[in-house]
């Protein structure tokens, strides 16, 4: 007689994915210079959301799925831990913003924490991916994992804004489970 299979999906929260770097039994997620890394079309440093966060993951989401949209939002952080923020963008379920628009509100940023004389750091575009993050387990092996990172797409849209923009870009992807992915693009 043949035994049938035991599948099972969990959710993926940061201490899940941390669960399995430290086991090892998924390459998706290892350690890197002591922090958690995610490998999937690049290189990203996995983190925990931040209170400037959670407000923007609120504005995505809704109790109607049909109204969810991603969010974007442009900080630049200055020398001395000052942060200025733009207002938060609200894209469209799978999509928020694109370079040309990204690349002129970086700059109008920094023009104006330059008028007031602060010296920037660096700037953090930060944008939402909704849906849920999981993985599947068949006879205690994980099979699948679903995630949420930033995508080939992302990446590529801050490698352009970038050329135009004088201080290092961090873009940064937040998901529902309250996770950060997150990379520098200097």
């Amino acid at each position: 007689m043949k035994r049938r299979s035991e599948i099972y999906t969990l959710p993926i929260d940061f201490e899940m994915a941390y669960t399995l770097a430290d086991s090892g039994e998924w390459e998706g997620f290892d350690f890197k210079d002591g922090k958690l890394i995610h490998r999937g079309v690049t290189e990203q440093i996995v983190g925990v959301i931040n209170e400037l966060d959670e407000k923007l993951l609120a504005k995505s989401l809704s109790v109607f799925k049909f109204l969810e949209k991603e969010c974007m939002q442009v900080r630049v952080k200055c020398v001395g831990g000052d942060i200025f923020c733009s207002k938060i963008i609200r894209g469209s379920r799978n999509t928020v913003s694109n370079a040309q628009e990204i690349k002129q509100i970086i700059s109008a940023m920094a023009h104006d924490a330059k008028k007031i004389g602060r010296e920037i750091l660096l700037v953090e575009v930060v944008h939402t991916h909704l849906g849920r993050q999981s993985l599947t387990v068949c006879d205690g092996k994980v099979v699948k994992l679903e995630t949420h990172a930033l995508s080939q797409n992302d990446i590529k849209c801050i490698e352009k804004v970038k050329e135009f923009i004088d201080f290092p870009i961090k873009i940064k992807a937040i998901t529902q489970e309250k996770m950060s992915y997150y990379k520098l693009v200097a």
